[in-house]
């Protein structure tokens, strides 16, 4: 298994201390639970220092996909992932080998607003990002740049094997929107989930929120084009904040959390403190 995240001081899994002079990330596979293969650190190239958060991973059969912020040039086991912008929280995406952790490739997203990735997903295609942003993003290859319309917006992206981008959607309003989780299956459908505030299309039409509500949608993954979304909430913030994709059949199953009620469509489930958690499951074609 493969784990990632952040640590400041020093951190030891086993193979030597790596130290941090500010927060950094890092990555680890083990073989079991005692037993490290390999691990990497996610640091600053100099002084001044700046904060490097690993974020997200999936793993394939030969690689890990990493991604997360960083703020400063970086290095990742020395190589340097050189940030280029003005010094806020934009994105990075580490392709690494999964029998030693060497990096394969990287791509970095920046600009003088944020650029802030929530999640990463991949079978060994295609490679689908969610985030939100702020200002403008370009993903590149093949995909246009993006502005955002209001404070934050959401994002889903999919870029090939090598980082390079294939199609990206914005989606926000005049508020705060995010994408917290996506998940991609064999048959190149992708699912997206989080949260909205206001009026956001997500490929429908206008959708308006009560409060902050939540959001799931379903993407063709070969174009990034809408195949069906819904949104959900009451009268207090309603969030989405993880999503899977089954095998067979590709059921869409998501978590997150409500505050006053919520309803998917079975009858309203009422909330029993300041926050609960749900779990749905929503079929591979959601009608209209």
């Amino acid at each position: 298994f493969v784990v990632g995240g952040v640590f400041n001081g020093d951190l030891d899994f086993g193979m030597g201390t790596m130290s941090a002079q500010g927060l950094d990330g890092f990555v680890a596979r083990f073989e079991d639970p005692d037993t490290i293969k390999w691990q990497k650190q996610l640091t600053d190239q100099a002084s001044p220092f700046g904060d490097q958060e690993v974020r997200a991973l999936c793993v394939t059969s030969s690689r890990v996909f990493v991604t997360g912020v960083f703020a400063k040039d970086a290095s990742y086991d020395l190589f340097p992932i050189d940030h280029g912008g003005s010094g806020t929280d934009d994105m990075f995406i580490l392709a690494l080998d999964l029998e030693d952790g060497d990096l394969n490739g990287h791509a970095t997203f920046t600009d003088t607003q944020q650029i802030v990735a929530r999640d990463i997903a991949s079978l060994g295609g295609d490679v689908i990002v969610g985030g939100s942003f702020s200002g403008d993003l370009d993903f590149r290859g093949n995909t246009s740049p993006l502005s955002t319309a209001g404070a934050a917006d959401g994002v889903v992206a999919a870029l090939s094997p090598n980082l390079v981008g294939k199609w990206a959607n914005r989606y926000g309003g005049a508020d705060q929107d995010v994408v917290w989780s996506v998940a991609i299956d064999s048959a190149d459908n992708v699912a997206a989930v989080g949260q909205f505030f206001g009026t956001v299309d997500f490929g429908t039409g206008p959708r308006t929120a009560t409060a902050m509500d939540a959001f799931v949608m379903k993407l063709n993954g070969v174009n990034g084009k809408h195949v069906w979304s819904a949104t959900f909430g009451g009268d207090g913030n309603d969030t989405a904040l993880a999503v899977a994709i089954e095998s067979s059949p590709p059921n869409i199953v998501v978590a997150g959390e409500f505050a006053t009620e919520i309803d998917f469509g079975s009858g309203v489930h009422q909330g029993a403190g300041s926050s609960d958690i749900f779990v749905a499951k929503f079929p591979p074609f959601l009608g209209p």
